[in-house]
């Protein structure tokens, strides 16, 4: 049984159409919200000081002074001198095992010599006692020695944004534009077909 002339052309004209907007719908974006996470920076000063901690005298010449703080592994310190005298120092961080008068047998990590200013960033190797040391061949006063420790990390944390996302998968279009062309070739047909008597 064949289908009628007109049945024919408009059953290629509703597939043509259902073709044509099933393919306009993956071109199509809709708003969609998701939770995304994020790295914030933070950090908390250990030290921002003239000269040596607590109720020592840092007014006096001295040729040297070293201050030990634990540290764990892993831990990001940003550390920064600068002689406010202008006077070069050496600066170095060890592994605070030693007093400073031994500091032979001690682990030097970072070695500045005759620095006035450092900026830098440092991995601490191992779970350790460390030396903050500043030296000098001639006298200079603690206090002239402005050095800050600051310990890095980074925070995980989430947040809500919102995305322009496709209403459907652009695969789709693949299946509109096939379901469209079918369609053309029914009407195609459907119209090219005589009329039966």
């Amino acid at each position: 049984m064949n289908m009628p002339k007109k049945l024919k052309t408009a059953a290629g004209i509703v597939i043509l159409v259902f073709g044509i907007l099933l393919s306009e719908f993956t071109f199509i974006a809709v708003p969609k919200n998701k939770t995304e996470a994020y790295q914030v920076p933070e950090s908390t000063v250990i030290v921002d000081q003239f000269g040596l901690l607590g109720p020592f005298p840092t007014s006096a010449p001295t040729t040297d002074f070293a201050v030990g703080f634990n540290f764990s592994v892993g831990e990001l310190l940003n550390i920064q001198v600068n002689v406010t005298s202008g006077q070069k120092i050496n600066f170095y961080v060890d592994n605070g095992s030693k007093e400073l008068s031994s500091d032979l047998d001690s682990t030097i990590y970072l070695s500045y010599p005759n620095i006035t200013v450092v900026n830098t960033d440092w991995v601490v190797p191992k779970n350790s006692s460390y030396n903050f040391v500043f030296r000098s061949p001639s006298t200079f006063l603690a206090n002239d020695v402005h050095w800050q420790i600051v310990k890095l990390w980074n925070e995980t944390d989430n947040r809500s944004i919102t995305q322009n996302v496709p209403l459907l998968p652009f695969q789709v279009l693949y299946v509109g534009v096939t379901v469209a062309l079918s369609g053309m070739a029914i009407t195609a047909h459907g119209i090219s077909t005589k009329k039966e008597s």
